[in-house]
């Protein structure tokens, strides 16, 4: 994703991408979702005329029926 914009009447860049995986596990006898697991990376830049932020978000989940 990029984009532009203002904060406080100074003009800034915003750029960002991701990538993740997720696995799913099926029951073979109905088909139905038994667990899932999976991991994304976010990463963001903001930049402005004084300063610029990075942001970095690992998220992990995973799921897991009774």
């Amino acid at each position: 994703l990029a984009g532009t914009g203002a904060q406080f009447g100074e003009s800034l860049t915003i750029a960002g991408e991701g990538s993740g995986t997720m696995r799913l596990e099926l029951r073979t006898s109905d088909a139905t979702l038994h667990a899932a697991r999976g991991e994304v990376e976010l990463r963001m830049t903001m930049r402005g005329r004084r300063r610029s932020q990075e942001l970095r978000q690992h998220t992990r989940i995973e799921i897991v029926s009774p």
